[in-house]
């Protein structure tokens, strides 16, 4: 077993007061209820003045003698407190915020035979159009629920395209905007060439095509006036 002087500290007899120790002074050789120092204040308390040191000073500075501030020092001391003032309780953490309830299925992802639980006939805005099965809370917006193909103009039994409602002779004449011409103003040829002109202008190329033409013409013109020179034996300066 191990062994060295502080080994025996353990073992020592009633005549050795090396290990006793005071709690309120913090000296060998007493303890803590025997101790003759006033109280001392322990870690974290607050500690309280004597009633005579608070009752002199209350003499000081009221004016009083020592016999009337006494009582009131001491009345003022059993009201007070050596406890450390109590840490305010802490915020209860929030837990976790319960989830919004669950809403039903948008009614276009549920099948048919849940969406529209019972079908009732009705009519069609126009006379051209066949009955529908409608639901009564889509019966005002004229909502169609059959799996036939209906027309997504009038709602009738027919494709978008053979629809009578948006044929020609319902929607009139095609008239261009721009020349007044039996076709759109999208295929109008004067737009189509005034496009064509103002590409042909932004181009980048279309200088160089530019300088070579006009050199090309400045030549030409020079053989002409050349020729009548010759001709007319007119001195034209060039």
């Amino acid at each position: 077993m191990y062994h060295d002087e502080y080994t025996d500290l353990g073992a020592a007899d009633a005549a050795c007061t090396v290990a006793i120790i005071c709690g309120n002074c913090g000296e060998y050789g007493h303890r803590t209820l025997d101790c003759s120092h006033p109280p001392q204040p322990r870690p974290g308390h607050v500690a309280l003045p004597d009633a005579h040191e608070l009752a002199a000073e209350l003499s000081a500075q009221e004016g009083i003698d020592l016999a009337t501030a006494l009582p009131l020092a001491r009345n003022h001391l059993a009201h007070l407190t050596t406890e450390p003032p109590a840490e305010p309780e802490p915020k209860p953490i929030p837990g976790p915020r319960p989830l919004p309830p669950i809403d039903p299925l948008p009614r276009f992802l549920l099948p048919s035979r849940l969406r529209y639980p019972r079908f009732e006939p009705r009519s069609g805005r126009h006379p051209i159009v066949a009955d529908a099965l409608l639901v009564e809370a889509d019966a005002a917006l004229m909502v169609n629920i059959s799996d036939r193909e209906r027309c997504g103009y009038c709602t009738g039994p027919h494709a978008d395209a053979d629809c009578p409602l948006r044929r020609r002779q319902f929607v009139g004449p095609v008239v261009c905007l721009n020349c007044g011409q039996a076709h759109s103003i999208q295929v109008c040829p004067e737009i189509q060439a005034a496009l064509r002109k103002v590409e042909a202008y932004l181009d980048p190329e279309a200088d160089l095509i530019r300088q070579e033409q006009l050199a090309a013409g400045r030549e030409q013109l020079r053989m002409l006036l050349a020729e009548r020179v010759e001709i007319d034996g007119v001195d034209i300066p060039f």
